[in-house]
């Protein structure tokens, strides 16, 4: 019973004894219990949890190098149904005549539950599979208490192979197979932690070659003080007026890079370290090299740019004919090196951070000779172009890496100090004169809640007792950072404001680009050359994508909002009249098509808005002829919105995400951790959650949704300072304010930055007859605001609340 507080006699028991697969029963987990939570190196773990009631549970660890998938097709549709969870397993080796191994693990209640659902899904569940898997062995095991099996076991010829007690005289845990012949009599284990039952364990007759981790040795350079001292010595007696003497920017970056890492060389001895390469074989039959996997993964990521024309040599660059050369200060140049966060990794030119940091008097002034001259000759040091790529994935299960791994790009600091310079003192300015309005990312003192608030203004001014509906539709587009026309992205960028120099320079930035996979120390794939695309990570990348998106444009009789590539439109369709949404559907399509970005339907929504008796029906609109869904609930960034404009789904998303790190809170109190840092991790991974975007929703928020907030809380006050102290007086301990307070407080602030800040996004939105009074400060007035409802009342720059 309850698997979290056994996990580390689990783990020893599993290393042990080199098992496959554990079937677990009993769990006891719950969706705020994080996988991270039960994990076991070495091994996945697939988990079915009791949704309905406490307790239950059941789990399937399954070793790294065997391949599996889950079943979902046999799973019971109802949550109160049979507890069994189905897993197809594919060893590297299996006794002949036999496809694969389908495993259940199976959890019964004691009585009064009956055995008859229980053996009617069985049978059903293992009909289907023998008429969908061929070939299929089956394993059926777990916790059966008095279930009669014999049904099952007649009826697909099985064998219950457990002869022991396993808790008391009685034989409440049993293994059905038809593998009998292939294992061995099963031993009866000790039962783990306080649980009552024994654990029982089989191994196979003939034992195949263990995948025993192969040991490698990982050699570093000491990075302690001593040997610090001695690089120090060395950088410090360096003579680096040398480079200014060099004419080409590549043989200048060759000669600092050279001079570093040979005092790296002299100064910082190797050491080396044993470890086990434990991301074995994910194929039957062979394991995969590492290095194969990950050259298949980069192949994977950059085949949907094979389409795009890369940038040639003989590109035609800018004039820069009476225009004077930017150059970066040396003052400019240190602080950036003296503010480099040594803690984070360097990139492909092994020039680790702490390095540029401490010795940043040394090191700025030949930097900002090789950044001037990069940018007056056009061109970047090849390694400036370069990126370790680390794939993160989006899915919990990668199937498909192009579809469900996330390229984040690790380049160079020094490159990212020269994309500093060429993004703060030369493409921003430029951009913020031209973007448009609809665009709230990236823009200075602007955020997701300045976007948010816009829409939730908007929809419900236009539905404040007219009768209109709103049609939102939120758009997602395919990979839309990774698959940029370069050529389209420079016929753009040259009709902004920018120095033909700094515009040469990011053509050369976006020519010949390369990435690579980078899956652990000493695993990289080869180099794989980057079509198109701009690369995330990285300083300019945000500001480019913002060029080829700031001329999408909607219908005047529709809007549009923009957070960097998060696009949201819809359309006021005035009482009784027509929809025009596939029109400006059709346009936004019709944009994306010229400029290289893909839609993706099946992840576009549609939300609509609408407070009359009977609502108007409307067709679902289309995509490339794909049919867009409409939802009752969307979520935008980050924020869940229904068509009611309640915030009953959002405030129970953002309970069931603060209370899976509730769990940590605890772990970290069981640990015996001090109570300030335990509110410092409260503060920093749970209050953000509970706070995100309460700008939008606070005034709104009824009281009985706002309590449910500050339970959670409490609830996590409680965990750190315990049960016996109120409320009020944690808080004081804590320095913490009620999650009301807290929201009125963040409400106020942005308020007043908005009022403050005629260029701010939202400052429109505020109500004056006469914005000139704005300079008469000591006059304290409320902001007053028609509406008829009070869903528009209780927006947040409409709210009564709010007074200047």
């Amino acid at each position: 019973m309850s698997l979290a507080p056994k996990i580390d006699e689990l783990r020893i028991f599993l290393n042990t004894h080199k098992f496959d697969l554990c079937c677990i029963t009993e769990t006891w987990l719950k969706d705020s219990i994080d996988d991270s939570v039960v994990d076991i190196s070495g091994y996945n773990i697939i988990r079915k949890d009791r949704t309905h009631r406490l307790h239950g549970g059941v789990a399937l660890y399954v070793k790294d190098s065997i391949k599996f998938s889950i079943l979902r097709d046999c799973e019971f549709p109802d949550p109160e149904g049979p507890e069994v969870l189905w897993a197809k397993i594919t060893p590297n080796r299996f006794p002949r005549g036999y496809s694969c191994l389908i495993i259940g693990t199976v959890y019964h209640p004691p009585p009064p539950a009956k055995d008859e659902p229980l053996l009617d899904y069985m049978m059903d569940s293992l009909s289907r599979i023998e008429s969908d898997i061929p070939g299929a062995s089956i394993t059926l095991a777990g916790d059966w208490n008095r279930a009669n099996v014999s049904p099952v076991i007649k009826q697909f010829r099985l064998t219950q192979v457990v002869h022991f007690p396993t808790r008391g005289d009685r034989t409440l845990d049993k293994v059905l197979t038809n593998l009998t012949e292939h294992y061995e009599k099963p031993s009866p284990f000790p039962p783990l932690g306080l649980s009552d039952h024994c654990t029982a364990g089989l191994f196979p007759k003939i034992r195949s070659k263990a995948n025993i981790p192969a040991n490698r040795t990982v050699t570093t350079r000491t990075a302690n003080a001593e040997s610090k001292q001695a690089f120090g010595r060395y950088m410090t007696g360096l003579d680096w007026s040398l480079i200014d003497t060099i004419d080409s920017v590549q043989e200048q970056y060759a000669h600092f890079s050279h001079l570093i890492h040979i005092g790296r060389l002299c100064g910082m001895n190797k050491t080396s370290t044993s470890v086990a390469n434990q991301l074995l074989a994910s194929k039957p039959a062979t394991s995969i090299n590492l290095k194969i996997l990950a050259n298949e993964i980069n192949t994977a990521l950059l085949e949907p740019q094979a389409s795009f024309d890369p940038l040639l040599d003989n590109i035609e660059t800018v004039s820069t004919e009476g225009f004077k050369n930017p150059i970066i200060s040396l003052e400019a140049t240190f602080k950036c090196l003296s503010t480099v966060i040594s803690s984070k990794a360097g990139g492909p030119d092994n020039i680790p951070n702490w390095v540029l940091r401490d010795f940043a008097p040394e090191l700025a002034q030949p930097l900002r000779c090789i950044i001037n001259s990069s940018i007056s000759q056009g061109t970047l040091p090849d390694i400036w172009k370069c990126a370790n790529i680390t794939p993160l994935p989006k899915t919990k299960i990668v199937e498909d890496a192009a579809k469900d791994l996330r390229p984040i790009s690790l380049t160079p600091t020094l490159s990212k100090i020269a994309e500093h310079y060429v993004v703060h003192e030369h493409v921003k300015p430029a951009l913020l004169k031209r973007l448009e309005p609809d665009q709230f990312g990236c823009i200075p003192g602007s955020s997701t809640a300045h976007a948010l608030i816009n829409l939730m203004h908007n929809w419900a001014q236009a539905t404040d007792g007219t009768g209109n509906t709103v049609r939102i539709f939120a758009l997602d587009y395919r990979k839309a950072f990774d698959l940029i026309d370069h050529s389209l992205l420079l016929s753009k960028l040259s009709t902004y404001n920018i120095n033909p120099y700094i515009i040469n320079w990011i053509i050369a930035f976006l020519k010949d680009r390369k990435q690579r996979v980078k899956l652990a120390h000493d695993c990289l794939s080869e180099w794989g050359s980057v079509r198109a695309g701009v690369p995330q990570g990285t300083k300019l990348g945000p500001w480019l994508f913002l060029v080829m998106i700031n001329d999408l444009k909607v219908p005047s009789a529709s809007d549009c909002i923009k957070y960097v590539d998060d696009t949201t439109v819809y359309e006021i369709i005035s009482k009784g009249g027509p929809s025009n949404a596939q029109s400006m559907i059709n346009e936004v399509a019709t944009w994306s098509t010229l400029n290289s970005f893909q839609l993706h339907p099946k992840k576009c929504n549609e939300l609509r808005v609408s407070f009359v008796r009977s609502p108007p029906s409307y067709d679902l609109i289309e995509i490339n002829g794909s049919k867009v869904s409409a939802v009752s609930v969307v979520k935008l960034l980050g924020v869940y919105f229904q068509d009611n404009l309640k915030w009953n789904t959002h405030v129970t998303e953002t309970i069931k995400k603060a209370a899976k790190r509730l769990y940590f809170l605890t772990q970290l109190k069981r640990a015996k951790v001090p109570s300030p840092e335990l509110v410092n991790f409260y503060v920093a991974c749970i209050q953000s959650v509970l706070l995100y975007g309460c700008q939008v929703y606070h005034y709104s928020l009824p009281n009985y949704l706002s309590l449910s907030l500050e339970r959670v809380q409490k609830r996590a006050l409680k965990i750190i300072y315990g049960y016996d102290n109120h409320y009020r007086e944690v808080l004081q301990m804590a320095e913490l304010k009620t999650l009301r307070d807290r929201r009125e407080d963040l409400c106020l602030r942005l308020f007043n930055n908005i009022v403050s800040n005629p260029l701010d996004r939202l400052y429109h939105l505020l109500p004056f007859d006469n914005r000139d009074q704005l300079m008469e400060l000591r006059r304290r007035r409320p902001f007053r605001v028609s509406f008829k409802k009070n869903r528009f009342r209780d927006t947040f720059s409409s709210s009564k609340r709010k007074t200047f």
